[in-house]
């Protein structure tokens, strides 16, 4: 997820540029980067083009509304921490929505909104 979390901030990053190949991540392989690039496009958090070539490619145009808002959830270093203190080693497997249900959750109590979002 922290890897998900990195490929939404880079392609943020990007701004309105189109990105054929996405910027490096330190300590992954583009292998891994790529297929999880078509992660974030079947789940709807990025808008691209998928191309079958040789190789997969992804033309990345940049987040959609649901991206934009994952990445808005999770964006706070606090929050991200205490959902990996929470999730611990289950981060990895936990299901997306459960996961972008617990950012969500912590903002609005970083906010001071109930859960069921009263205030």
């Amino acid at each position: 997820m922290d890897l998900i979390r990195d490929v939404l901030f880079a392609v943020e990053n990007s701004g309105d540029t189109p990105l054929l190949v996405l910027p490096e991540i330190a300590g992954r392989s583009r292998t891994e980067i790529d297929y999880h690039l078509r992660l974030l496009v079947t789940a709807g958090l990025l808008d691209a083009i998928c191309h079958r070539t040789e190789k997969h490619v992804v033309t990345v145009l940049g987040l959609t509304w649901a991206g934009h808002e994952f990445l808005d959830a999770a964006r706070n270093e606090g929050i991200w921490s205490k959902v990996r203190e929470k999730l611990g080693s289950t981060l990895v497997s936990v299901p997306f929505e459960i996961l972008k249900e617990l950012l969500l959750s912590l903002c609005r109590q970083q906010v001071g909104l109930s859960p069921l979002g009263g205030g």
